[in-house]
């Protein structure tokens, strides 16, 4: 399990809480700040990764990401 930092842009585009299923960061003093917490902080870094888990295991499948692709193809 990994706790992920990304962009606004790339948050926009998943189906995720900031400071819950992952950090957001815009200038480069968050990124640096996110990182060393992620770094430092053990529990923080768990937590998040732990929750981020947790919720795309709830909230995505296979199935689902690929079902417009099947129909597609199925014509």
């Amino acid at each position: 399990q990994r706790a992920a930092v990304c962009s606004p842009g790339a948050a926009k585009g998943i189906a995720a809480t900031p400071g819950r299923h992952l950090l957001v960061a815009e200038q480069p003093q968050q990124w640096a700040d996110h990182l060393a917490t992620l770094i430092t902080d053990d529990a923080t870094r768990r937590r998040i990764a732990a929750e981020a888990r947790q919720h795309v295991e709830q909230t995505y499948s296979w199935d689902d990401a690929v079902a417009p692709m099947v129909k597609l193809l199925r014509g």
